[in-house]
């Protein structure tokens, strides 16, 4: 059969270098390495090559010293020759192959390739700051968290204060959110930014598919300090959904989150690859994920079954799967010194109309308010949404939380005599609570 397109007597060109034998961190260095042993280069070249290395260096030291000086520190000069081949590697490794990147080494001028590499550099750092103008809107839309002061503040930094002119390969930027496929090593200037922004896009992508009362909720049930630790916020939301999945919930079930009887019940199952790849295109179906975050979250699926293999034979599931249940809201007693903003406020009473019984409002008002000041504006509503049943049902959930019973009674008591038929059955629900306890 004759090759499609093209002279059909051409014969193709057998390639020398292989591309194993090349680091892609380390790529002008590693290719000349591989031509030296290839063949491609000999030793005259080779010795070419790194003098044209050093006269563009000393150019680049007297452009950064302004040609005041003919003198630098080591230190300086090293930094500078990292910087240089950074911008290097940057030209070389757009080319079609690893014998074509050496050729061009053997003809072009260093200075040249130098020149051309940082015009590719500069074009990245603009495409870099259009993608984080694009995602602005989603990563505001996030909960206040390190991924939202990482994406809002920390990459704007870096965008602006960046200087491939001086220092390409430099990368000064406050990464503190931990990416759950972390960026490659050896990544350097804006090719980390980047591949760094790439894979904060992707979570912020797939944390934009849940409402914000549902991210508070499952994040929140994961590590109730999640706004001020460095902790990653995909893992617990992706696993929530994996798991709803694997149970059988309906996708309505799925702004729930997961409690303690589901987190039993997947200590029971058995994990592999075929089974998280199962659940994980029906969950990419269910939210139309598009595609840069589906693959996303498909190189995460062999991660997630490392983690879920240690915590059963540890018996930890629920490290894994966040469960806002009853255990987990008994763990964290509701504090007196935080409260709800008005908008999640909002959403939390909006959320309870669409339970469907008491132990689940119960459950959501729990998981969901930041301290017992919201737990008691909640329960003395005068607006329908919490009945007398509901109103038991949370005050039973306290129970073993004296200094939480203790602060609601005592505040209450503070406001007699009552005018509102919701502060009289607070009080009777309290009191019947205090005598069930004694």
């Amino acid at each position: 059969m004759k090759p499609s397109g093209g002279n059909p007597h051409t014969i193709a060109r057998r390639e020398i270098i292989p591309v194993s034998a090349i680091n892609s961190a380390r790529y002008t260095e590693s290719l000349l390495c591989a031509a030296v042993e290839y063949g491609v280069m000999g030793e005259a070249e080779t010795a070419a090559v790194q003098g044209g290395l050093f006269d563009l260096l000393a150019q680049r030291l007297d452009h950064l010293t302004d040609h005041k000086s003919c003198t630098v520190r080591t230190e300086i000069a090293q930094m500078q020759l990292a910087n240089l081949l950074y911008v290097l590697d940057m030209r070389l490794s757009a080319e079609a192959s690893p014998d074509g990147a050496a050729e061009l080494l053997l003809s072009r001028d260093l200075s040249v390739l130098y020149e051309e590499g940082l015009r590719r550099i500069k074009r990245k750092q603009d495409a870099c700051m259009m993608q984080y103008r694009r995602m602005l809107s989603v990563f505001t839309a996030l909960p206040e968290s390190v991924f939202r002061r990482t994406a809002v503040d920390g990459i704007a930094a870096f965008l602006k204060t960046y200087q491939p002119e001086y220092w390409p390969g430099e990368c000064v930027i406050t990464a503190d959110y931990p990416l759950y496929n972390p960026v490659s090593d050896g990544l350097q200037g804006v090719s980390f930014v980047a591949a760094y922004l790439q894979g904060m896009s992707e979570e912020a992508a797939f944390l934009s598919r849940f409402k914000p009362e549902t991210l508070t909720r499952i994040l929140r049930a994961d590590n109730r300090m999640y706004e001020t630790d460095a902790a990653n916020l995909f893992r617990p939301m992706f696993t929530s959904v994996i798991g709803m999945v694997l149970l059988g919930k309906p996708f309505s079930a799925w702004k729930y989150g997961l409690d303690a009887h589901d987190a039993e019940q997947l200590s029971q199952m058995t994990f592999d690859g075929d089974v998280l790849s199962g659940a994980f295109l029906r969950v990419k179906d269910y939210l139309m994920l598009p595609r840069g975050c589906a693959e996303y979250c498909r190189r995460a699926l062999p991660k997630l079954l490392r983690e879920i293999t240690a915590a059963q034979a540890h018996g930890v599931i629920s490290h894994i799967f966040p469960c806002s249940g009853r255990e987990s809201v008994q763990d964290n007693a509701p504090v007196t010194n935080v409260r709800m903003s008005p908008d999640a406020f909002r959403c939390l009473v909006y959320d309870l109309r669409e339970c469907t019984s008491c132990e689940e409002r119960a459950q959501l008002i729990l998981s969901r308010a930041k301290g017992i000041e919201d737990i008691y504006d909640i329960l003395l509503a005068d607006d329908g949404t919490m009945g007398e049943a509901d109103v038991r049902c949370t005050v039973e959930l306290l129970s073993g939380q004296d200094e939480a019973l203790v602060w609601l009674a005592r505040t209450l008591a503070a406001s007699q005599p009552f005018q509102r038929e919701e502060e009289r059955r607070l009080w009777r629900i309290l009191c019947i609570s205090q005598d069930r306890e004694s």
